[in-house]
């Protein structure tokens, strides 16, 4: 899947932004949707600071942006293809 991390990128975002993930993206990518439903990613300021901006639709966007942008600029931080 050529797009599969940005789709893992999306469902950082969703949950940080919104506490929820899509059932399709849990059942295609169940280990990164352990990772992050089980607060093992260190996400909380993330999330804090979309609580904060939750009035704030411009900051919003903007924070997911450069959110992506960061993923994008440090491939590293993409979680990793688990080998069989």
């Amino acid at each position: 899947m050529a797009d599969e991390p940005a789709v893992k990128i999306e469902m950082v975002i969703s949950f940080a932004k919104d506490h929820q993930i899509e059932c399709n993206l849990v059942k295609d990518h169940p280990n990164l949707a352990a990772l992050i439903s089980t607060k093992s990613l260190p996400l909380q300021s993330m999330e804090d600071l979309f609580e904060a901006a939750k009035n704030n639709p411009v900051f919003k966007l903007e924070m997911e942006q450069y959110i992506r942008t960061c993923f994008a600029i440090v491939p590293s931080l993409n979680v990793p293809k688990q080998k069989n």
